[in-house]
């Protein structure tokens, strides 16, 4: 009797003990703020340009991984920094088409409405396009018809780059 007592209490320890370790490893990373990649691009963008505050860190995948860093300089003009590896690049962001812009060139194609999924300004080292630009912005929407459209528009032009309207079947893309 006294056994199945001790083994009782040392089976509802060990549950316990199980509980919040598996608590504590999901609640953990929604608890943290911290993004170790972001925040690198953050400092090396701060560190190497005249930025001199962060607003955004966005992903871009177009022709390579890099994140774009939006900010401020010290007179407050917006700038953009595409953090490739180690290297930056500023531009300041009155030298480029606006997002809205880059969507507009897909409606020269004549594909319109549009519902737009992603607009994402980045830095490509992606052959042919680097002999015409290195800053474009990646767009990918949806037609009516349910056709999806990616396109790589120029970002100091927007010249349509490049353009693809394919059907996808992906839970993701729904």
């Amino acid at each position: 009797m006294k056994r199945s007592i001790i083994w009782g209490f040392v089976g509802f320890f060990v549950l316990v003990i199980l509980f919040v370790v598996s608590a504590v490893v999901w609640i953990y990373p929604r608890l943290s703020a911290v993004d170790s990649p972001n925040i690198r691009a953050a400092r090396l963008a701060l560190n190497h340009t005249a930025l001199s505050r962060v607003t955004d860190v966005k992903w871009f995948t177009g022709g390579a991984l890099s994140q774009t860093v939006y900010g401020v300089d010290a007179q407050g003009r917006p700038l953009d920094v595409f953090v490739y590896g180690n290297a930056t690049i500023p531009v300041y962001a009155h030298s480029l088409i606006t997002p809205k812009r880059a969507v507009q060139a897909l409606f020269a194609l004549g594909i319109h409405p549009l519902t737009v999924l992603t607009d994402a300004l980045g830095y490509c080292r992606v052959s042919p396009y680097q002999q015409q630009t290195n800053a474009i912005y990646f767009v990918s929407a949806k037609t009516p018809a349910g056709r999806y459209v990616f396109a790589y528009v120029n970002a100091y032009s927007g010249s349509l780059l490049w353009h693809e309207t394919a059907t996808v079947n992906h839970p993701y893309l729904d």
